[in-house]
């Protein structure tokens, strides 16, 4: 985890002109804020590193395992919610 934060950190820091006060600020002491933030675009979120790219292999199994359960099942957006 400590590696993605710095790699996202990097990448937040080479978008300091598009990002908010709040986001400049937190991408040196809490960088993960960053995907809370309401002002930030989607786009540049979506550009962020994913943290799934990070994860070593047991992980990325453990990951990849939870995520075959949830396919068919129903999504949040799908109810209201």
């Amino acid at each position: 985890r400590e590696i993605y934060k710095e790699e996202l950190k990097k990448y937040l820091n080479s978008k300091t002109n598009v990002l908010c006060d709040d986001c400049k600020r937190r991408a040196n002491y809490n960088p993960l804020r960053f995907f809370d933030c309401k002002n930030e675009s989607d786009e540049t979120k979506d550009r962020a590193p994913q943290i799934s790219e990070f994860l070593c292999d047991d992980c990325k199994k453990h990951f990849y395992e939870v995520i075959s359960y949830t396919k068919g099942l129903p999504s949040l957006k799908t109810k209201g919610l």
